[in-house]
């Protein structure tokens, strides 16, 4: 998922990810798109001649991991702001565009705020003990 959001950056098609047309971040963050108008357009004028599948609306965040069936993506919204924003920012030799240094992070431009992803990356095994523990990896592995 970051990998798609990063795409536009990355191609120097947009300078920040937030900015990036047709991504999932985008739309998270500034919701405007309209599916079912976007299909109807695109059949009105010719591009799509039928669509007969259910639309399905983004994946939301579920904030915590669970043992049962997981219906929604295990990490909170900053935490994946985080992860684009470091991601965004690593310049790789192969790719014409990355998130500019002097830039806030993604947080700030968005307004949110940064102690929800300290507090989860600080503290994760003592938050997330039944789900990642070192004992219950070690385990497995032998």
């Amino acid at each position: 998922m970051a990998y798609v959001d990063l795409n536009p950056v990355r191609a120097n098609m947009a300078d920040t990810p937030e900015e990036a047309d047709h991504t999932s971040l985008k739309e998270r963050a500034r919701p405007a798109f309209d599916p079912a108008k976007a299909i109807q357009n695109q059949i009105s004028e010719g591009a799509l001649f039928s669509f007969s599948l259910s639309i399905k609306p983004l994946l939301h965040f579920e904030e915590t991991i669970r043992g049962s069936v997981q219906v929604g993506l295990p990490f909170t919204w900053q935490d994946y702001l985080h992860l684009v924003d470091y991601t965004g920012r690593a310049v790789h030799p192969s790719k014409r565009g990355s998130t500019p240094e002097h830039l806030p992070s993604i947080l700030c431009r968005l307004g949110l705020n940064n102690q929800d992803w300290l507090t989860r990356s600080t503290q994760f095994e003592a938050i997330y003990e039944r789900q990642y523990s070192r004992r219950k990896f070690k385990s497995i592995a032998a």
